[in-house]
C-alpha cells in the first residue's frame, strides 16, 4: 500500500542517492568549512582488506578492485583544459575529465565510471587583493558550507597543516595549506561517508585556486582513507601551477562568490 507523501519521499531519496554516488562525493569535496560530530567509525574500519585479483583492479573493477590500485599505481601528470596547472594522480592515464552537476569547477576528474574517487579544482576571485590563503580558505569554506547543508551533509573537524609546496614556480610562496575531513550522509538508507581533503594554493595574486578530492567509502572501511591520505600526501603538494595564469583561469564561470 502507497502511503501518500511517503511514496515521494522514499522517490526523493533513491534520487539522493544515484546524485550521491555519481557527485554528491564532489560535493563532499566542497562541503568544507563547517564543524560537526566526528563520523562514527565504520563497522569494517581497521579490518584487513580482502585480496583483489588483478583483473579487477582498476576503474572498471570493483571498488575495491579500483581502490587497491589507487593505493599502489604509479603516478602520472594530468593537466587542466586551460593548461594552468598540472596535478599528478595514481594511475593517471585513466582519471576521466567530468563536469560535476551543479557545481562549476575549472577542472574535475572521476576514477571510473562509478568514481570510485573524484577531484575538482576551482578558481575565483580572491576576497581582497592580491590573494592570500586565508582569503581564499574563507571564502571557499562560506561557499561549501551552504552546499553542504543543501545536501544534508555532515562534515567532520579539518585537521589543518601549511606543508611545503615543491610546486611552486616563479617567486609564488612556497607554502600551500591543506585540509584533511571526513564527510558524511544519513539517510533511510544508511550512512554514506567520504573521506576527503582540500588544499588552498597561493598559485596566483589575481585568483584563488582551491583543489578538493573525495574518495566514497562504501564497504571498504580504511582502505578508503588510506587512498585520500596518499593522494594528500603525494598529489596535492606536488601541484604546479603556470605562473601568470590567474585571469585565464577565472575565465572559467565562478561559482565561488
Amino acid at each position: 500500500m502507497t502511503v501518500p507523501g511517503r511514496d515521494v519521499e522514499i522517490r526523493g531519496e533513491r534520487r539522493a542517492r544515484r546524485f550521491a554516488r555519481r557527485a554528491g562525493c564532489a560535493l563532499a569535496v566542497v562541503a568544507f568549512g563547517c564543524t560537526s560530530p566526528k563520523p562514527e567509525a565504520s563497522p569494517t574500519r581497521g579490518k584487513p582488506i580482502a585480496s583483489v585479483d588483478a583483473k579487477d583492479r582498476g576503474p572498471d573493477g570493483s571498488h575495491l578492485g579500483a581502490l587497491t590500485q589507487l593505493a599502489s599505481a604509479p603516478w602520472g601528470q594530468r593537466l587542466d583544459k586551460r593548461r594552468t596547472f598540472s596535478l599528478p594522480f595514481p594511475d593517471a592515464a585513466h582519471w576521466t575529465h567530468v563536469k560535476f552537476w551543479g557545481v562549476t569547477t575549472l577542472a574535475g576528474w572521476r576514477y571510473g565510471d562509478d568514481h570510485h574517487a573524484v577531484a575538482a579544482a576551482f578558481t575565483f576571485d580572491p576576497p581582497e587583493q592580491p590573494a592570500s590563503i586565508e582569503g581564499c580558505a574563507r571564502s571557499f569554506a562560506e561557499w561549501g558550507l551552504v552546499r553542504a547543508h543543501a545536501f544534508d551533509l555532515d562534515v567532520g573537524d579539518a585537521r589543518v597543516s601549511d606543508v611545503f609546496w615543491p610546486g611552486a614556480r616563479g617567486g609564488q610562496p612556497a607554502t600551500v595549506r591543506i585540509f584533511v575531513l571526513d564527510a558524511q550522509r544519513r539517510s533511510v538508507f544508511g550512512v554514506s561517508r567520504y573521506p576527503s581533503a582540500y588544499a588552498v594554493y597561493p598559485a596566483w595574486t589575481d585568483a584563488c585556486l582551491v583543489v578538493g578530492l573525495s574518495v566514497p567509502e562504501r564497504d571498504v572501511g580504511a582502505l578508503a582513507s588510506e587512498v585520500r591520505d596518499r593522494l594528500v600526501r603525494d598529489a596535492l603538494p606536488s601541484l604546479v601551477a603556470k605562473p601568470g595564469e590567474g585571469q585565464k583561469a577565472l575565465e572559467a564561470k565562478i561559482d565561488v562568490d
